[in-house]
């Protein structure tokens, strides 16, 4: 509801300076995305782009504001936020039933550390995989302890404790998204150091053609100038 009262708004907000502002700024970014002029001076098309950045800096991610994206995930990587890799929680494997959306970000580390048990069954695979990818966006755990080691989790709000859920998934997701495409300043990276991080980031994207890596590349980076990661509301672990 508070969403729906925000977007009821924009219409009113275009007089005020600072969203005229914010919009320009974005104009600047948006300039090698959009090469139609009379799209970039469309009053509905201003008002839905500011609608929807503050609406995305509320709720502190954006993957699911790019839809190509979440697409290209849910074929290439994961279909939920409690996969492990090679769907070893939906099979007759050790971890079958295991929910890591219920778990902590603590359990969670915990869960894919090098030479654990998660990781050594991969190893062990019939066609062993050097890899502790989990969620719903195979996050691996040497990604995680370098996001706590490095006080990024921190910044974002996450601890030990907060829940390993949808929104904490979704969060991280966008933090790895923004930062490979922009540096420590703000700045847009070239392109093609961009679009080399975030297939670092996914295997996924890896398998993709190169035309379609790139619309994705664009669609994230027409959000990435308006996103704020704010840090989510704590959440602590429910006993059962």
């Amino acid at each position: 509801m508070l969403l729906l009262e925000e977007k009821n708004k924009m219409a009113n907000l275009w007089d005020n300076d600072e969203v005229v502002s914010v919009f320009k700024k974005a104009v600047s970014v948006f300039k090698n995305f959009w090469a139609d002029d009379e799209v970039i001076s469309s009053p509905s098309v201003k008002t839905s782009a500011v609608s929807e950045a503050l609406v995305l800096e509320e709720e502190g991610s954006f993957v699911e504001a790019i839809p190509l994206f979440m697409s290209t995930i849910l074929k290439k990587e994961a279909s939920d936020y409690d996969t492990l890799f090679g769907s070893a929680n939906k099979r007759e494997t050790p971890f079958q039933g295991v929910k890591v959306s219920e778990m902590t970000v603590g359990e969670v580390l915990e869960f894919t550390k090098n030479k654990g048990a998660f990781h050594n069954y991969n190893l062990k695979r019939s066609e062993p995989k050097n890899t502790t990818a989990v969620g719903k966006y195979q996050t691996v755990g040497g990604t995680l302890r370098d996001l706590k080691e490095k006080n990024h989790l921190k910044n974002l709000g996450i601890t030990d404790d907060t829940i390993f859920n949808k929104k904490t998934q979704d969060l991280i997701a966008s933090y790895l998204i923004k930062r490979a495409i922009k540096d420590t300043s703000g700045n847009f990276k070239p392109k093609e150091e961009a679009i080399l991080n975030l297939k670092k980031e996914w295997e996924g994207l890896k398998k993709l053609e190169e035309q379609e890596v790139t619309k994705i590349y664009k669609e994230v980076s027409k959000l990435a100038p308006f996103v704020s990661l704010r840090p989510p509301a704590k959440t602590n672990k429910v006993e059962g």
